[in-house]
């Protein structure tokens, strides 16, 4: 993984995700769902870059939708993927996508899903 100062809450939120030794990002080189999820949470708002907060919110849906670490909940998992998609990430658009097409933790919007 390569470091960058100005996105370190969702680097150590990806390191912890991944379970990444790192000296300085995840020095333990544990897999810490709930750590990492804390990371992502204050990247949404503290980083600059807005790709990161865009992937921030993606993975914090990740992991509500899995139940990694937290209880599943598909409701909050559908909120970060909507705003990691309006922050710009693809894959949060994939994801919010794909909730609406099944239905998952929003109401079933087929058209909903392919305008997205």
């Amino acid at each position: 993984m390569e470091y960058h100062e100005t996105s370190l809450d969702y680097d150590k939120g990806v390191a912890y995700f991944l379970g990444e030794t790192h000296a300085i990002l995840n020095p333990s080189g544990i897999q810490d769902y709930k750590m990492a999820l804390d990371f992502f949470v204050k990247a949404t708002t503290s980083e600059k870059d807005p790709a990161s907060i865009a992937e921030a919110w993606n993975y914090i849906g990740v992991i509500y939708q899995n139940g990694l670490g937290v209880d599943e909940d598909k409701e909050e998992a559908f909120v970060a993927f909507e705003s990691s998609a309006a922050n710009g990430s693809n894959r949060g658009a994939e994801h919010l996508a794909l909730k609406y097409y099944m239905g998952d933790g929003v109401e079933k919007d087929v058209a909903r899903a392919m305008e997205i």
